[in-house]
């Protein structure tokens, strides 16, 4: 692997961060990166409103952050996507939470309505910059599968890109670097999701010319009511949230944290 990361591992440093080796095979891996070239929707360079220096695509439901901040359901109608309720991906979604397998027990409520996944190529330089996912859209956990490649992460403690920018002469947080090999299942969880941003922001720290990670997670889309005036729309509606959790899971009222691009 690139550069000094620290070995994979459950914890690795980081409470909360869980990193499973071969959670597909190769063969698996082959079939997923063909599905995904093949799919719709097509490759953009867009993910939740934001311009990306790398390749996405988004099955079910959507947070987004431009032009409005909200959670809602795919527009079918629009050409979104949900999620597939057969095939490779489906059949990756229920193994989450398979408790004969080592991630079992943890994952064993995991049920995600979100999978976005995020092409990278190196020769492009692309960077995932240091972010944490946002904490009013997701629940706690979130996996990402590297596909095609591993790369080292940066972990950092604290900081302020979810809630305001920092000051010119602010420090950033020492960062530490962690491998997370092809064909690996990462969890955040607890401290790893809430009190450290996570990130791949140096090119570099890309183990292949290619490497696609496959991000699952469940948005926390708000329940609707019955329409109450004949002819009103029943689609469910954007919905933006008011506050924040901030790194201990308390409320943050009055903070609305900064969406992250959750490209993992």
């Amino acid at each position: 692997p690139p550069g000094p990361g620290i070995p994979h591992g459950a914890g690795a440093g980081v409470a909360g961060l869980f990193i499973w080796e071969d959670f597909i095979t190769e063969e698996e891996e082959s079939q997923m990166m063909d599905f995904l070239d093949s799919c719709q929707p097509p490759w953009k360079r867009e993910q939740f409103g934001v311009p990306t220096s790398y390749g996405s695509k988004h099955f079910g439901a959507l947070a987004t952050l431009k032009p409005v901040r909200t959670v809602r359901l795919p527009d079918v109608e629009a050409g979104e996507f949900d999620l597939p309720k057969e095939g490779l991906l489906a059949d990756l979604i229920l193994r989450l939470r398979n408790r004969d397998m080592p991630w079992g027990k943890v994952l064993k409520s995991f049920t995600p309505n979100e999978v976005n996944v995020n092409d990278y190529r190196r020769k492009e330089k692309p960077r995932l910059h240091m972010h944490w996912d946002d904490r009013g859209s997701y629940d706690e956990q979130i996996c990402s599968l590297s596909l095609n490649g591993g790369a080292t992460w940066s972990f950092g403690k604290g900081g302020s890109s979810n809630f305001s920018e920092a000051a010119e002469d602010a420090e950033p947080p020492p960062l530490l670097r962690v491998w997370v090999p092809a064909r690996s299942l990462l969890l955040l969880s607890g401290p790893a999701r809430y009190e450290w941003q996570h990130g791949i922001p140096d090119s570099d720290d890309f183990g292949s010319e290619r490497r696609v990670g496959v991000i699952f997670r469940r948005v926390r889309v708000p329940s609707q009511k019955a329409p109450s005036k004949k002819g009103s729309d029943p689609r469910p509606v954007a919905t933006p949230h008011a506050r924040g959790i901030d790194a201990s899971g308390s409320a943050a009222a009055g903070l609305v944290p900064r969406l992250g691009r959750g490209g993992e």
